[in-house]
């Protein structure tokens, strides 16, 4: 007798619909399904869709793109298995691990952050804690860089740097070391306005500054070139006793830091190059400022 021809199924129902431009839900849904010829920028592949002759193996033969295609499935399941029953393996079997990596977490006011920013790749040049005696002026770091003053008057007052007297311009005290690429960074453990960091600097005429501006709550990062101030900009931020600000500087970039989270990026290639940060206090301060945990740090070279 002959043979009874298969009821005719859904797909080939519906290959007798005329085509629409866009994929249909199956074709987007069939990651396994062959490309059928070359499509034009831009267009959506054509994609065969399966029909179940291919499940059952109907038509003159299986190709050998689907029993290499049935062949990786087959590893696939036989890998997927391997993998399970390791995980799922009794105990004794497999010894299995389990490591938690700590939260970072910026360690800001009186604390060492030395840890911190190698963590990041940022390797120490100078360090001062301040921790020493009572003192007219600053003296030497913790690494053995000495501070050199270069306006108004600075003083170790409680383990902290202090510029305590008042004066008609700015107190600037600096310090070498450290590289060009560079991270200048320190603890206002009390914060007064006009005080902050000097970076990028040349002398009192030429140089850069982070200053404090509690009233907002933001910091100012302002540029003296041949004594002529310029204010780059105002960055929001903690102006809280003890928050730590940083400017990070990269050839013509800043990266201006509160908290060791990023404020800003400035492009500026005034003063750039120049390895020497420190201090800034007020002009007309009252000396109520305190600085702690001074920090420079030197960037790696990029690429």
């Amino acid at each position: 007798m002959p043979e009874e021809a298969d009821p005719p199924d859904e797909e080939a129902v519906a290959s007798e619909e005329p085509e629409s431009d866009a994929p249909s839900v199956a074709d987007q849904s069939e990651p396994d399904a062959a490309v059928e010829g070359p499509t034009a920028v831009g267009e959506p592949p054509v994609v065969a869709p399966v029909t179940r002759d291919d499940l059952r193996g109907g038509g003159p033969g299986p190709s050998t793109d689907k029993i290499g295609f049935a062949v990786l499935v087959a590893a696939a399941i036989l890998m997927a298995g391997f993998v399970v029953g390791r995980v799922s393996a009794p105990d004794g079997v497999v010894d299995t691990t389990t490591t938690t990596i700590p939260v970072v977490v910026f360690p800001s006011g009186d604390q060492d952050r030395s840890g911190y920013w190698q963590f990041a790749g940022i390797t120490p040049a100078v360090i001062d804690t301040f921790d020493r005696a009572d003192a007219d002026e600053l003296g030497g770091a913790d690494t053995g860089e000495e501070w050199a003053t270069a306006s108004g008057a600075w003083a170790i007052v409680d383990d902290q740097a202090a510029s305590p007297d008042a004066r008609a311009r700015p107190g600037l005290v600096v310090i070498g070391g450290g590289r060009a690429s560079r991270l200048t960074e320190v603890s206002l453990m009390v914060v007064e306005p006009g005080a902050g960091i000097v970076f990028r600097y040349r002398d009192p005429q030429n140089y850069w500054s982070m200053t404090a501006d509690p009233e907002v709550g933001s910091w100012i990062v302002s540029r003296v070139a041949a004594g002529q101030v310029s204010v780059i900009a105002e960055v929001a931020g903690a102006t809280a006793d003890g928050t730590a600000i940083g400017v990070a500087q990269r050839g013509p970039e800043l990266q201006v830091l509160v908290d060791g989270q990023e404020r800003a990026r400035i492009t500026d290639p005034t003063l750039s190059g120049l390895a020497r940060s420190g201090l800034i206090s007020p002009a007309g301060s009252t000396g109520a400022a305190r600085w702690d945990r001074f920090y420079v740090g030197d960037i790696a070279a990029s690429g």
